[in-house]
């Protein structure tokens, strides 16, 4: 099971992640490759390899590709901030359009 940010690092040190945090559909969406690892981070519990073996090369870049991990999911969080405070406004005018409507029965749990 895939954790908030799933990504592929290749042999080449590229890293490449998806909208669906799964990493068939980051597979499938590369540029094909046999050199890849598949990786997981979150702020809780950090960096994980997310397969069975690691190939040698990881070795030799996986403190690079650490960094460079945690910053694409600081970055990728900050993208989430500011889609969620659009959404959010966006919601709030959906709302009002609908109950202008009449007959809306909002969900007041939110």
């Amino acid at each position: 099971m895939c954790n908030f940010f799933s990504c592929i690092v290749t042999s080449n040190s590229a890293i490449y992640f998806t909208e669906d945090d799964s990493h068939e559909t980051i597979i499938e969406r590369m540029p094909q490759t046999d050199d890849y690892v598949r990786v997981e981070y979150n702020a809780e519990d950090g960096y994980k390899i997310d397969q069975r073996t690691i190939p040698e090369w990881y070795e030799r870049i996986a403190a690079k590709a650490e960094a460079d991990i945690k910053a694409l999911y600081t970055g990728i969080q900050a993208a989430w901030a500011k889609c969620d405070k659009v959404r959010r406004a966006a919601w709030v005018e959906h709302e009002k359009a609908l109950s202008e409507i009449g007959g809306y029965l909002p969900d007041n749990a939110r």
